[in-house]
């Protein structure tokens, strides 16, 4: 679990990087390509790291109690909310950024429930 935190983590700031994700979502579609291209190899091996580490914590939300979980479906729903700025939904920048905050900060109290077997 710990794994997949830092994963998906460090898949997020390489594209942050590489990509200017999730920022490059306010461009024009011709820029976002021209971006992609430029870099595709490295971008898709990043995004497939984020989705694999995404993956990974799946049956973790079936070891937690209701309301560990209703959290992380906010964080999650948080962080699905980026998709949102590439229609021009000024606020789903912040709720992204929120989402991926709340989500990492989820996992370590997931990962200390887990532990205690809370």
């Amino acid at each position: 679990m710990v794994g997949a935190a830092v994963a998906s983590n460090a898949a997020f700031l390489a594209l942050g990087e590489l990509f200017a994700y999730p920022q490059i979502l306010r461009a024009p579609t011709a820029e976002i390509l021209a971006r992609f291209n430029a870099d595709r190899p490295a971008i898709i091996a990043w995004f497939l790291v984020l989705t694999a580490a995404a993956a990974c914590l799946i049956p973790v939300a079936a070891m937690l109690r209701d309301w560990h979980r209703a959290l992380g479906v906010v964080a999650a729903v948080s962080v699905l909310a980026g998709v949102l700025e590439s229609a021009g939904v000024e606020i789903a920048g912040l709720l992204n950024f929120a989402g991926y905050l709340l989500w990492s900060g989820w996992l370590v109290w997931a990962g200390i429930s887990l532990w205690r077997k809370d």
